[in-house]
Protein backbone atom coordinates (compact mmCIF):
# COMPACT_ATOMS: atom_id res chain seq x y z
CA UNK A 1 0.00 0.00 0.00
CA UNK A 2 1.36 3.54 -0.84
CA UNK A 3 2.12 5.55 2.33
CA UNK A 4 1.77 8.75 0.09
CA UNK A 5 3.52 11.45 0.09
CA UNK A 6 2.40 14.24 2.96
CA UNK A 7 4.70 14.47 5.74
CA UNK A 8 5.16 11.81 8.01
CA UNK A 9 4.89 14.17 11.30
CA UNK A 10 4.66 18.07 11.70
CA UNK A 11 6.61 19.07 14.85
CA UNK A 12 10.15 20.57 15.14
CA UNK A 13 12.26 18.50 16.43
CA UNK A 14 9.94 15.53 16.62
CA UNK A 15 12.18 12.45 14.13
CA UNK A 16 9.92 9.91 12.56
CA UNK A 17 10.42 6.48 14.59
CA UNK A 18 13.59 4.58 15.07
CA UNK A 19 12.57 1.39 12.95
CA UNK A 20 11.16 3.44 10.12
CA UNK A 21 14.09 5.65 9.73
CA UNK A 22 16.03 2.70 9.27
CA UNK A 23 14.19 0.85 7.48
CA UNK A 24 14.09 4.35 4.89
CA UNK A 25 17.96 4.37 5.19
CA UNK A 26 18.43 0.52 4.15
CA UNK A 27 15.92 1.57 0.78
CA UNK A 28 18.21 4.77 -0.01
CA UNK A 29 21.42 1.94 0.68
CA UNK A 30 20.27 -0.52 -1.82
CA UNK A 31 19.70 1.98 -4.02
CA UNK A 32 22.91 3.47 -3.66
CA UNK A 33 24.03 -0.37 -4.24
CA UNK A 34 22.18 -0.45 -7.58
CA UNK A 35 23.58 2.95 -8.66
CA UNK A 36 26.99 2.39 -7.52
CA UNK A 37 27.04 -0.89 -9.77
CA UNK A 38 25.48 1.19 -12.68
CA UNK A 39 28.46 3.10 -12.61
CA UNK A 40 31.41 1.03 -11.87
CA UNK A 41 30.55 -2.26 -14.26
CA UNK A 42 31.56 -0.38 -17.00
CA UNK A 43 35.24 -0.92 -15.92
CA UNK A 44 35.21 -4.97 -15.85
CA UNK A 45 33.92 -4.69 -19.32
CA UNK A 46 36.26 -1.97 -20.74
CA UNK A 47 39.02 -4.56 -22.25
CA UNK A 48 35.49 -6.05 -24.20
CA UNK A 49 34.65 -2.71 -25.05
CA UNK A 50 37.78 -1.44 -26.18
CA UNK A 51 38.11 -4.65 -28.27
CA UNK A 52 34.80 -4.39 -29.78
CA UNK A 53 34.33 -0.73 -30.88
CA UNK A 54 38.27 -0.08 -30.84
CA UNK A 55 38.87 2.97 -28.74
CA UNK A 56 41.93 4.00 -26.98
CA UNK A 57 42.56 4.74 -23.50
CA UNK A 58 41.80 8.34 -23.89
CA UNK A 59 38.07 7.55 -25.51
CA UNK A 60 37.81 5.01 -22.67
CA UNK A 61 38.24 7.20 -19.86
CA UNK A 62 35.69 9.72 -21.72
CA UNK A 63 33.04 7.01 -21.49
CA UNK A 64 33.85 6.11 -17.87
CA UNK A 65 34.15 9.59 -16.30
CA UNK A 66 33.19 12.52 -18.72
CA UNK A 67 29.69 10.94 -20.01
CA UNK A 68 28.90 10.31 -16.88
CA UNK A 69 30.41 13.02 -14.46
CA UNK A 70 29.64 16.18 -16.27
CA UNK A 71 25.99 15.48 -16.26
CA UNK A 72 25.82 13.89 -12.86
CA UNK A 73 27.43 17.05 -11.41
CA UNK A 74 25.61 19.82 -13.35
CA UNK A 75 21.91 18.56 -13.52
CA UNK A 76 22.90 17.98 -9.52
CA UNK A 77 22.75 22.29 -8.72
CA UNK A 78 18.95 22.40 -10.16
CA UNK A 79 17.92 19.16 -8.37
CA UNK A 80 19.29 20.12 -5.14
CA UNK A 81 16.87 23.24 -5.25
CA UNK A 82 14.15 21.21 -6.08
CA UNK A 83 14.95 18.87 -3.10
CA UNK A 84 15.20 22.09 -0.68
CA UNK A 85 11.69 22.84 -1.68
CA UNK A 86 9.90 20.20 -3.65
CA UNK A 87 8.95 16.03 -2.57
CA UNK A 88 12.69 14.36 -1.76
CA UNK A 89 11.47 10.75 -1.95
CA UNK A 90 9.31 11.09 -5.12
CA UNK A 91 12.26 13.03 -6.93
CA UNK A 92 14.82 9.64 -5.67
CA UNK A 93 12.64 7.14 -7.04
CA UNK A 94 11.91 9.08 -10.15
CA UNK A 95 15.69 9.08 -10.55
CA UNK A 96 16.54 5.66 -9.37
CA UNK A 97 13.88 4.43 -12.25
CA UNK A 98 16.01 6.75 -14.56
CA UNK A 99 19.69 5.85 -13.80
CA UNK A 100 18.33 1.95 -14.13
CA UNK A 101 16.64 2.40 -17.73
CA UNK A 102 19.48 3.92 -18.99
CA UNK A 103 22.51 1.21 -17.47
CA UNK A 104 20.16 -1.39 -19.45
CA UNK A 105 19.77 1.15 -22.44
CA UNK A 106 23.74 0.60 -22.62
CA UNK A 107 23.35 -2.80 -23.61
CA UNK A 108 21.15 -1.82 -26.35
CA UNK A 109 22.87 0.84 -28.37
CA UNK A 110 25.21 0.43 -30.68
CA UNK A 111 28.31 2.13 -31.18
CA UNK A 112 30.84 4.72 -28.93
CA UNK A 113 28.45 7.79 -29.35
CA UNK A 114 24.86 6.23 -28.13
CA UNK A 115 26.67 4.07 -25.44
CA UNK A 116 28.03 7.55 -24.77
CA UNK A 117 24.57 9.24 -24.76
CA UNK A 118 23.06 6.20 -22.54
CA UNK A 119 26.13 7.41 -19.72
CA UNK A 120 24.51 10.65 -19.38
CA UNK A 121 21.77 9.32 -18.55
CA UNK A 122 23.25 7.24 -16.15
CA UNK A 123 24.59 10.60 -14.48
CA UNK A 124 21.54 12.44 -14.62
CA UNK A 125 19.36 9.95 -13.00
CA UNK A 126 21.83 9.50 -10.01
CA UNK A 127 22.07 13.46 -9.68
CA UNK A 128 19.12 12.80 -7.80
CA UNK A 129 20.74 10.75 -5.13
CA UNK A 130 23.17 12.79 -2.70
CA UNK A 131 20.94 15.98 -2.62
CA UNK A 132 18.22 13.96 -1.81
CA UNK A 133 19.78 11.73 0.40
CA UNK A 134 21.96 14.29 2.74
CA UNK A 135 18.43 16.05 3.07
CA UNK A 136 16.45 12.83 3.91
CA UNK A 137 18.80 11.51 6.10
CA UNK A 138 19.18 14.95 8.08
CA UNK A 139 15.41 14.93 8.71
CA UNK A 140 14.87 10.94 9.42
CA UNK A 141 17.85 10.80 11.79
CA UNK A 142 18.97 13.50 15.07
CA UNK A 143 22.91 14.26 15.50
CA UNK A 144 23.82 12.04 17.57
CA UNK A 145 22.82 9.25 14.76
CA UNK A 146 23.42 10.75 12.09
CA UNK A 147 27.34 9.70 11.49
CA UNK A 148 25.57 5.99 11.26
CA UNK A 149 23.07 6.47 9.20
CA UNK A 150 25.56 7.79 6.39
CA UNK A 151 27.74 4.89 7.46
CA UNK A 152 24.92 2.78 6.52
CA UNK A 153 24.11 4.63 3.37
CA UNK A 154 27.49 5.06 1.90
CA UNK A 155 27.79 0.74 2.77
CA UNK A 156 26.08 1.06 -0.50
CA UNK A 157 29.42 1.31 -2.44
CA UNK A 158 31.11 -1.79 -1.03
CA UNK A 159 27.64 -3.75 -1.59
CA UNK A 160 27.65 -1.97 -5.28
CA UNK A 161 31.24 -2.78 -5.78
CA UNK A 162 30.55 -6.45 -4.92
CA UNK A 163 27.43 -6.82 -7.08
CA UNK A 164 29.15 -5.03 -9.65
CA UNK A 165 33.02 -7.29 -9.66
CA UNK A 166 31.55 -10.48 -8.54
CA UNK A 167 28.11 -10.29 -9.57
CA UNK A 168 28.82 -8.73 -12.48
CA UNK A 169 31.84 -10.90 -13.43
CA UNK A 170 29.66 -13.93 -12.79
CA UNK A 171 27.08 -12.57 -15.18
CA UNK A 172 29.77 -11.63 -17.72
CA UNK A 173 31.53 -15.13 -17.14
CA UNK A 174 28.19 -16.50 -18.08
CA UNK A 175 27.57 -14.37 -21.09
CA UNK A 176 30.94 -15.30 -22.59
CA UNK A 177 30.23 -18.81 -21.84
CA UNK A 178 26.85 -18.77 -23.96
CA UNK A 179 28.07 -16.13 -26.52
CA UNK A 180 25.73 -13.55 -25.55
CA UNK A 181 22.29 -13.15 -25.37
CA UNK A 182 19.04 -12.94 -27.48
CA UNK A 183 16.38 -10.56 -26.89
CA UNK A 184 12.90 -10.31 -29.16
CA UNK A 185 12.87 -7.64 -31.63
CA UNK A 186 16.82 -6.30 -30.29
CA UNK A 187 18.46 -9.82 -31.56
CA UNK A 188 21.87 -10.81 -30.23
CA UNK A 189 23.75 -9.09 -27.44
CA UNK A 190 27.73 -9.70 -26.93
CA UNK A 191 28.82 -10.97 -23.54
CA UNK A 192 29.25 -6.63 -22.54
CA UNK A 193 25.98 -5.55 -23.92
CA UNK A 194 23.89 -8.33 -22.33
CA UNK A 195 25.54 -7.42 -18.93
CA UNK A 196 24.96 -3.57 -19.27
CA UNK A 197 21.48 -5.05 -19.99
CA UNK A 198 20.79 -7.08 -17.11
CA UNK A 199 22.63 -4.84 -13.88
CA UNK A 200 20.40 -1.99 -14.90
CA UNK A 201 17.35 -3.95 -13.78
CA UNK A 202 17.76 -4.87 -10.28
CA UNK A 203 17.63 -0.59 -9.46
CA UNK A 204 13.59 -0.57 -10.03
CA UNK A 205 13.03 -2.75 -6.91
CA UNK A 206 14.50 0.03 -4.53
CA UNK A 207 12.72 2.92 -6.80
CA UNK A 208 9.31 0.80 -6.58
CA UNK A 209 9.39 0.27 -2.24
CA UNK A 210 10.66 4.11 -1.84
CA UNK A 211 7.67 5.23 -3.98
CA UNK A 212 5.34 3.01 -2.58
CA UNK A 213 6.79 2.79 0.94
CA UNK A 214 7.95 5.93 1.84
CA UNK A 215 6.23 8.85 3.06
CA UNK A 216 8.42 12.05 2.93
CA UNK A 217 9.23 13.76 6.52
CA UNK A 218 8.79 16.95 8.24
CA UNK A 219 11.66 19.53 7.26
CA UNK A 220 13.13 19.73 11.00
CA UNK A 221 15.17 22.61 12.23
CA UNK A 222 14.55 25.10 9.78
CA UNK A 223 15.86 28.84 10.31
CA UNK A 224 13.71 32.18 10.11
CA UNK A 225 14.98 33.35 6.62
CA UNK A 226 14.35 32.22 3.04
CA UNK A 227 16.73 29.72 1.88
CA UNK A 228 17.30 31.82 -1.18
CA UNK A 229 18.71 35.02 0.60
CA UNK A 230 20.58 32.52 3.02
CA UNK A 231 22.53 30.65 0.54
CA UNK A 232 24.98 33.45 -0.38
CA UNK A 233 26.12 34.96 2.38
CA UNK A 234 26.14 31.42 3.86
CA UNK A 235 28.46 30.66 1.11
CA UNK A 236 30.44 33.60 1.91
CA UNK A 237 30.60 33.45 5.43
CA UNK A 238 32.24 30.00 5.48
CA UNK A 239 34.31 29.84 1.92
CA UNK A 240 37.45 28.48 3.68
CA UNK A 241 35.52 25.33 5.53
CA UNK A 242 33.63 24.71 1.81
CA UNK A 243 36.81 24.98 -0.33
CA UNK A 244 39.24 22.70 2.28
CA UNK A 245 35.78 19.95 2.39
CA UNK A 246 34.96 20.12 -1.06
CA UNK A 247 37.84 20.89 -3.15
CA UNK A 248 40.16 18.14 -0.85
CA UNK A 249 37.94 15.10 -0.58
CA UNK A 250 37.39 15.78 -4.58
CA UNK A 251 40.79 15.69 -5.12
CA UNK A 252 41.47 12.64 -2.85
CA UNK A 253 38.30 10.68 -4.73
CA UNK A 254 40.50 11.69 -7.96
CA UNK A 255 42.10 8.58 -7.03
CA UNK A 256 39.30 6.83 -6.32
CA UNK A 257 37.81 7.16 -9.42
CA UNK A 258 40.71 6.14 -11.27
CA UNK A 259 41.15 3.13 -9.64
CA UNK A 260 37.34 1.78 -10.23
CA UNK A 261 37.19 2.51 -13.85
CA UNK A 262 40.42 0.88 -14.59
CA UNK A 263 41.58 -1.88 -11.91
CA UNK A 264 40.46 -5.02 -14.00
CA UNK A 265 42.39 -3.20 -16.77
CA UNK A 266 45.13 -2.57 -14.19
CA UNK A 267 45.84 -5.93 -13.26
CA UNK A 268 45.52 -7.09 -17.12
CA UNK A 269 48.30 -5.08 -18.18
CA UNK A 270 50.59 -5.50 -15.19
CA UNK A 271 50.11 -8.78 -13.75
CA UNK A 272 47.83 -10.70 -16.74
CA UNK A 273 44.69 -11.52 -14.52
CA UNK A 274 41.79 -12.29 -16.59
CA UNK A 275 39.27 -9.53 -16.12
CA UNK A 276 36.20 -11.89 -15.10
CA UNK A 277 38.15 -13.21 -12.47
CA UNK A 278 39.65 -10.78 -10.93
CA UNK A 279 36.50 -9.28 -10.42
CA UNK A 280 34.85 -12.04 -8.82
CA UNK A 281 38.07 -12.34 -6.28
CA UNK A 282 38.33 -8.58 -5.95
CA UNK A 283 34.43 -8.27 -5.38
CA UNK A 284 34.18 -10.78 -2.63
CA UNK A 285 36.62 -9.12 -0.66
CA UNK A 286 37.25 -5.64 -1.48
CA UNK A 287 33.88 -5.04 -0.86
CA UNK A 288 33.56 -6.84 2.40
CA UNK A 289 36.40 -4.47 3.94
CA UNK A 290 34.90 -1.63 2.64
CA UNK A 291 31.69 -2.04 4.00
CA UNK A 292 32.94 -2.92 7.05
CA UNK A 293 35.00 0.67 6.40
CA UNK A 294 32.27 2.37 5.61
CA UNK A 295 30.82 1.51 8.86
CA UNK A 296 33.64 1.83 11.07
CA UNK A 297 33.82 5.46 10.00
CA UNK A 298 30.66 6.30 11.07
CA UNK A 299 31.60 5.01 14.32
CA UNK A 300 34.66 6.07 14.58
CA UNK A 301 33.62 9.34 13.74
CA UNK A 302 30.59 9.37 16.16
CA UNK A 303 33.00 8.07 18.93
CA UNK A 304 35.30 11.01 18.87
CA UNK A 305 32.11 13.72 18.63
CA UNK A 306 31.11 12.07 22.05
CA UNK A 307 34.25 12.40 23.46
CA UNK A 308 34.06 16.24 23.26
CA UNK A 309 36.08 16.34 19.72
CA UNK A 310 34.24 19.23 17.79
CA UNK A 311 35.81 18.54 14.44
CA UNK A 312 35.99 14.89 14.95
CA UNK A 313 34.18 14.29 11.66
CA UNK A 314 36.60 15.95 9.36
CA UNK A 315 39.87 14.81 11.66
CA UNK A 316 38.80 11.33 10.92
CA UNK A 317 37.67 11.87 6.92
CA UNK A 318 41.19 13.59 6.95
CA UNK A 319 43.21 11.01 8.35
CA UNK A 320 41.23 8.02 6.43
CA UNK A 321 42.16 9.82 3.42
CA UNK A 322 45.77 10.16 4.14
CA UNK A 323 45.88 6.47 5.06
CA UNK A 324 43.89 5.55 1.64
CA UNK A 325 45.66 8.15 -0.57
CA UNK A 326 49.03 6.48 0.79
CA UNK A 327 47.94 2.66 0.20
CA UNK A 328 46.61 4.04 -3.66
CA UNK A 329 49.65 5.16 -4.59
CA UNK A 330 51.82 2.07 -3.20
CA UNK A 331 49.14 -0.39 -4.52
CA UNK A 332 50.23 0.66 -8.71
CA UNK A 333 53.52 0.30 -8.21
CA UNK A 334 53.70 -2.81 -6.33
CA UNK A 335 55.67 -5.74 -8.39
CA UNK A 336 53.37 -8.49 -7.71
CA UNK A 337 49.68 -9.24 -8.58
CA UNK A 338 49.63 -10.58 -5.13
CA UNK A 339 51.13 -7.88 -2.94
CA UNK A 340 48.92 -4.99 -5.15
CA UNK A 341 45.41 -6.91 -4.37
CA UNK A 342 46.25 -6.95 -0.60
CA UNK A 343 48.01 -3.06 -1.00
CA UNK A 344 44.08 -2.15 -2.71
CA UNK A 345 42.34 -4.31 -0.04
CA UNK A 346 43.54 -2.26 2.82
CA UNK A 347 43.37 1.20 0.59
CA UNK A 348 39.45 0.51 -0.21
CA UNK A 349 39.13 -0.17 3.76
CA UNK A 350 39.94 3.55 4.51
CA UNK A 351 38.65 4.79 0.73
CA UNK A 352 34.84 4.93 2.59
CA UNK A 353 36.19 7.53 5.64
CA UNK A 354 35.86 10.61 3.23
CA UNK A 355 32.58 9.22 1.87
CA UNK A 356 30.86 8.31 4.94
CA UNK A 357 31.92 11.39 6.69
CA UNK A 358 32.26 13.88 4.10
CA UNK A 359 28.45 13.99 3.33
CA UNK A 360 28.29 13.42 7.60
CA UNK A 361 30.08 16.98 7.82
CA UNK A 362 27.28 18.65 5.60
CA UNK A 363 24.43 17.50 7.64
CA UNK A 364 26.70 19.46 10.57
CA UNK A 365 28.04 22.45 9.39
CA UNK A 366 24.60 23.47 6.55
CA UNK A 367 21.35 24.55 8.16
CA UNK A 368 18.69 22.74 6.79
CA UNK A 369 17.17 24.64 4.55
CA UNK A 370 20.33 25.25 2.04
CA UNK A 371 21.29 21.59 3.11
CA UNK A 372 20.43 19.56 -0.20
CA UNK A 373 21.97 22.59 -1.99
CA UNK A 374 24.64 22.56 -0.59
CA UNK A 375 25.58 18.78 -1.04
CA UNK A 376 25.38 19.52 -5.08
CA UNK A 377 27.69 22.14 -4.74
CA UNK A 378 30.14 19.57 -2.90
CA UNK A 379 29.04 16.64 -5.56
CA UNK A 380 29.28 19.38 -8.62
CA UNK A 381 33.03 19.48 -7.14
CA UNK A 382 33.36 16.22 -6.67
CA UNK A 383 32.37 15.45 -9.99
CA UNK A 384 33.58 17.96 -11.97
CA UNK A 385 37.30 17.04 -10.19
CA UNK A 386 37.31 13.34 -9.58
CA UNK A 387 34.53 11.41 -11.76
CA UNK A 388 35.63 13.29 -14.54
CA UNK A 389 39.54 13.62 -14.17
CA UNK A 390 40.61 9.76 -12.87
CA UNK A 391 39.34 7.91 -14.79
CA UNK A 392 40.25 10.46 -18.27
CA UNK A 393 43.82 11.06 -16.81
CA UNK A 394 44.47 7.81 -15.97
CA UNK A 395 44.16 7.53 -19.64
CA UNK A 396 45.75 10.18 -20.76
CA UNK A 397 48.84 9.08 -19.41
CA UNK A 398 48.57 5.76 -20.24
CA UNK A 399 48.04 6.68 -24.03
CA UNK A 400 51.09 9.01 -23.72
CA UNK A 401 53.55 6.02 -22.41
CA UNK A 402 52.24 3.53 -24.95
CA UNK A 403 53.03 0.75 -26.11
CA UNK A 404 54.54 0.16 -22.14
CA UNK A 405 52.26 -1.78 -21.10
CA UNK A 406 52.49 0.07 -17.44
CA UNK A 407 51.05 3.09 -19.05
CA UNK A 408 48.03 2.13 -16.31
CA UNK A 409 49.63 1.30 -13.32
CA UNK A 410 52.40 4.59 -13.63
CA UNK A 411 48.91 6.74 -14.30
CA UNK A 412 47.19 5.36 -11.34
CA UNK A 413 50.70 5.91 -9.29
CA UNK A 414 50.34 9.74 -10.34
CA UNK A 415 46.90 10.44 -9.75
CA UNK A 416 47.11 9.03 -6.27
CA UNK A 417 50.53 10.27 -4.99
CA UNK A 418 50.20 13.45 -7.41
CA UNK A 419 46.54 14.46 -6.59
CA UNK A 420 44.80 12.59 -3.80
CA UNK A 421 47.35 12.56 -0.99
CA UNK A 422 47.55 16.63 -0.85
CA UNK A 423 43.78 16.46 -1.39
CA UNK A 424 43.65 14.86 1.76
CA UNK A 425 45.78 17.20 3.42
CA UNK A 426 44.18 20.17 2.45
CA UNK A 427 40.78 18.27 4.11
CA UNK A 428 42.93 18.84 7.32
CA UNK A 429 44.13 22.47 6.54
CA UNK A 430 40.73 22.72 6.91
CA UNK A 431 40.09 21.70 10.61
CA UNK A 432 40.43 25.33 11.78
CA UNK A 433 37.79 27.10 9.48
CA UNK A 434 35.53 23.86 10.37
CA UNK A 435 35.17 24.42 13.67
CA UNK A 436 34.58 27.98 12.96
CA UNK A 437 31.58 26.93 10.85
CA UNK A 438 30.22 24.85 13.27
CA UNK A 439 30.55 27.71 16.30
CA UNK A 440 28.42 29.98 14.03
CA UNK A 441 25.54 27.53 13.43
CA UNK A 442 22.54 28.29 15.49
Amino acid sequence: MSQGDAPINGGEGAYPPFGYAWYVAAIITLGYAFAFMDRIIVGTLTPAIQADLHINDTQAGYLQGLAFAVFYTTFGLPLGWFADRGNRKRLLAIGMTGWSVMTSACGLVRGFPLIFLARIGVGIGEATLSPCTSSLLSDYFPPRTRAWAFGLFVSGTSIGTFLSFTGGGLIYSDFIARGGLTLPLVGLLKPWQATFFIVGLPGLIPALLLALTVREPARLGRAKAESGAAILPYYKTNAASLICHHVGIAMFFVSVYGFLAWLPTFFLRSFGWDPAVFSIRYGLLGSSLGLVGALSAGFVGAALKRSGDAIGTMRACALGAMLAATGATLTALMPTGESAFVAYLITGFFSNYASVLGLTAITEMAPNEIRARITATYVLCTGLISATLGPLLVGVISDALRPDPQGIAHGLAIVSGGVALPGAILIGIGWKSYRATLARMP
